[in-house]
């Protein structure tokens, strides 16, 4: 869904460049509401059975596009306003901390998008300034080409290694040591699963789409006629 309306909602967003600031706002209230409105949804319609931060395959498209919606707005907003760059960390690190207090100290979940707006403005003003090391280091930047490959494949790595973790006798009751490994070991082998993807696959299609001749369709065009031409 996503993906479908990005043409139309980029064309909005980044055209509207005066008004970049007044999208942000308006994706974060935007993002602040359906998370309230939501986030009690399968108490209202016990159908659904999922809220907000639940999900996926049911009415994924209700949580989904907020956080896209905030996702361009942040980008045009950064695009039309530049941090001082020795605001680029001090940001970064109060929205992390502001992220931290919320999902430690009780407080409305909903309030998290704030930081969460924060970081991801923060982190691209240390990059636009220069300072995002070691982020900008080699390695970060090869994991960052392969993170679209780990948001595709880590959900069916997931499903198959908890399950065959089960058969070994491997469950959310086991000692806490051998819950670690599990948990590290999925990270593991994710990571690795989603920079083979990359390298086989997504960059060798990438490369091959770009080499492509597609048909250019001209127009029949009829001769011009000069006005003395019989």
């Amino acid at each position: 869904m996503a993906y479908l309306l990005f043409p139309l909602v980029a064309g909005l967003v980044l055209k509207a460049k005066r008004w970049s600031g007044a999208f942000a706002v308006g994706a974060l209230a935007l993002c602040s509401f359906s998370f309230w409105a939501l986030d009690n949804l399968s108490a209202v319609f016990p159908g659904v059975g999922q809220n907000f931060s639940q999900m996926t395959a049911q009415i994924g498209a209700l949580r989904i596009l907020p956080s896209f919606l905030l996702g361009v707005a942040l980008y045009a907003f950064g695009r039309e306003h530049t941090a001082p760059k020795s605001w680029a960390w001090p940001i970064v690190a109060v929205s992390a901390g502001w992220v931290v207090a919320v999902t430690t100290l009780g407080w409305w979940e909903g309030l998290t998008w704030f930081g969460l707006a924060g970081l991801l403005y923060g982190l691209a003003e240390t990059s636009r300034h220069g300072v995002d090391a070691p982020m900008s280091g080699r390695v970060f930047v090869f994991l960052g080409a392969a993170s679209y490959a780990l948001y595709m494949i880590h959900l069916p790595i997931d499903i198959v290694w908890f399950h065959a973790l089960e058969k070994f006798g491997v469950t959310e009751t086991s000692d806490l040591a051998l819950r670690v490994v599990a948990v590290v070991g999925v990270f593991a082998v994710c990571i690795a699963a989603s920079m083979v993807a990359y390298l086989v696959i997504e960059e060798p299609a990438r490369k091959w789409v770009r080499k492509l001749e597609w048909p250019r369709f001209k127009g029949n065009r009829q001769p011009s006629v000069s006005p003395t031409t019989p």
